[in-house]
């Protein structure tokens, strides 16, 4: 993969759909795996996500982490293979917000599979967190040499529906200044966007 700026995006329903499995009401992290599929434009390359492979009864364990079974791994990369899809593991941190880091337990769960899923799909795995207030971070996990998946970490992960809501990796894609140039452009947006 080039050195383009790496991001993710999905839709405002699988944005919704995620929540809804990995925040879970007892407050416990959970996970899941998604299908995905590639964008490359001339600056970026995104990773879009197209569907969640929920797990099944004994696929995943939940006990205030989570973790899953090798079984579970072995269906989502099957149905990532037959798709001629990429595979995402997705994750939630409930107490956090904003953009999340990982865990030596997270890095170990993404980093470790990266091989397995680059070996039956060809595309490295890209890993998820949802912060508790519905932030995104991601990363892609590139096969580099023989055995060697490095994290790679993405700028942006954008959710596209009545609204765009992006988060941003202050590091690689600092939250834009507005500036006196743009104070018509929102004074406008703004009026608007208030209820009469």
């Amino acid at each position: 993969m080039s050195r383009a700026e790496r991001s993710v995006a999905m839709t405002g329903d699988v944005d919704r759909r995620a929540r809804g499995h990995l925040l879970r009401s007892d407050g416990q992290e959970d996970l899941c795996f998604a299908l995905w599929r590639g964008s490359r434009g001339q600056t970026r390359t995104t990773a879009l996500i197209e569907r969640l492979v929920l797990p099944q009864e004994g696929e995943r364990n939940v006990h205030g982490n989570a973790s899953f079974q090798p079984i579970y791994l072995e269906r989502a990369m099957s149905e990532a293979a037959a798709s001629s899809a990429g595979l995402a593991l997705l994750h939630s941190h409930p107490l956090g917000s904003g953009w999340q880091g990982m865990s030596p337990d997270d890095i170990r769960a993404e980093q470790g599979n990266a091989g397995a899923v680059f070996g039956a799909t060809g595309i490295p795995l890209v890993g998820l967190t949802l912060a508790g207030n519905g932030a995104w971070s991601a990363r892609f996990w590139e096969r580099t040499a023989p055995r060697t998946y490095p994290r790679a970490w993405c700028a942006s992960v954008r959710v596209v529906g009545d609204s765009l809501k992006p988060t941003f990796m202050d590091q690689l894609a600092p939250v834009p200044k507005f500036g006196e140039q743009q104070v018509r452009t929102l004074s406008a947006w703004v009026m608007r966007a208030t209820p009469t």
